[in-house]
Order: structure tokens, then sequence, then C-alpha cells
């Protein structure tokens, strides 16, 4: 079964904005907490931190929240959830 893409991500985080965003690029501020995450997934199109189709996630470590940007670009937007076999080890 192939997942879809989702245009809303299925993810809660303390604060997310958006400072720029045109077709193709966009500059995200998220900060979460400690308990929470972005869990793994991965993009079709988009490049952020990391190429497309390659799995990736988002934790906090620390004890207090964290405050970070992504910056988005060459692609259309979308968030797909990976799969548990899809996950590389954690």
């Amino acid at each position: 079964m192939q997942p879809t893409s989702n245009s809303q991500p299925n993810y809660q985080v303390e604060f997310k904005t958006t400072h720029a965003s045109r077709p193709g690029f966009r500059i995200n501020e998220l900060r979460i907490s400690p308990s929470q995450c972005v869990r793994w997934h991965y993009h079709n199109h988009i490049q952020d931190t990391f190429p497309p189709l390659r799995p990736h996630l988002i934790t906090n470590p620390g004890q207090g929240s964290a405050t970070f940007l992504n910056l988005q670009g060459i692609g259309a937007y979308d968030l797909i959830p990976c799969l548990e076999t899809d996950t590389p080890d954690e």
C-alpha cells in the first residue's frame, strides 16, 4: 500500500508560522516541546534539510522548548508518513 501525500501535517507543535512563502519555496518557524516530535516522514518532491525520498524525523532531546527554521524549496509541498517497516532504526 502506497502512502498518500498530505497537505496538512499530522503532528502537533507548540508554535508554527510561515515567514515567507511563494511557489516552490517557503520558510517556516516551528517550536516543539521535549515531549513532541514530527514523526518519521519523507517528501516526494520538496527538498528541505533532507533530499526528497529520504525518511527523517524531528525530535527535541532537551529539557525546554526548541525553536528552529525549516527552509523548503524546489518542489510542491507534501508530507508522507512512513510505514513502520519503512523507518530506519532510531
